[in-house]
This record gives structure tokens, sequence and C-alpha cells, in this order.
């Protein structure tokens, strides 16, 4: 299914370039930017490819936009992408205190994003805290960061776990 969906996926890329001149091309730029299809910059590169005159559209101009807020979609992304520098924060404890993640630079640190209404988060919690009780004492350090909107989840389920 994956190989068919490439494969259609290029069929209209390869549309759009070889068709400058059509309408149907900025609609397929569209929708491969809605489905996140291409990066920005490989929209951006098709639609420049297009001609003036349809380049006038008005969808042409909405890809613009869209292109626009793709892009800075993207580069908010750069920081949370996998292997990236995580970005600094900060945030209270449980016990009210302020933690930020510069208290953890120079040791090994898993940080898990969660929340008590996430079921694949409520299973991975006690792997979580498995492997924290199997390496603490090899240095790692886990900062678990609840994501509910109501403290008291993140609360009930951390004493839970302790």
């Amino acid at each position: 299914m994956m190989e068919l969906q490439e494969e259609y996926k290029n069929f209209e890329l390869d549309y759009v370039k070889e068709h400058p001149d059509a309408l149907i091309s900025v609609l397929l730029i569209d929708r491969a930017i809605g489905a996140r299809a291409v990066t920005s910059e490989e929209a951006q590169a098709m639609f420049d490819g297009l001609s003036p005159e349809i380049k006038k559209t008005k969808a042409a101009v909405s890809i613009t936009e869209k292109l626009e807020a793709q892009k800075k979609v993207e580069e908010n992304q750069k920081g949370t992408a996998v292997g990236a520098k995580a970005p600094a924060f900060s945030a209270p404890t449980p016990d009210g205190k302020e933690l930020a993640l510069a208290d953890a630079l120079g040791k090994v640190t898993l940080i898990d994003f969660w929340a008590a209404w996430c079921k694949p988060c409520r299973a991975e919690n006690p792997n979580v805290v498995s492997v924290y009780e199997k390496y603490h004492d090899k240095g790692l350090n886990i900062i678990g960061v609840s994501l509910d909107k109501q403290e008291t989840h993140g609360k009930k389920l951390l004493l839970k776990m302790a």
C-alpha cells in the first residue's frame, strides 16, 4: 500500500513539474502540502516552477500562505527532532519546586512526555519506572513531563508510581 501511495504521489509531483501552466498543478501542490507529503522546500521548488500566469490565481496565492505556515512548523520542529538538542525549559515539580532541563546537563537524561488520559502513555509508565530503577544507580535520570491540564492527575499518578 505504501509503495502505491508513493508511486501516486510521485506521479502527481511529476505532473506538476511537467505542466507548469496547468491550474491542476496548483491544486496538486496544495494537496501535497496539506497531506505533508512534501517539505516546504520541495513545495516551494514546485511552486517556483509554475508559470507566472498560474502564480496569479487565487489558488496559488493560497499556497503561498500555506507554504509560510508550513515553513514555520518545520522550523519549530527542528528543536524537537530526534537527535536534536532539546530546547531549554523549566516547570514546577509535584512538590512545588522549579526544575529546569539545565539541571540535568552532563547526565544521561530521558525526558518522558506523558498524560494521565493517554492510554499508550499509561501503558508505558511501568516500563519507564522499571528502566529508572534498573539504571538510575548507573547515572540515568528521568524527567517526567505531564501534559495534563489538571495538576492533580499527574500528581496522583506520580504517587502511584513512587
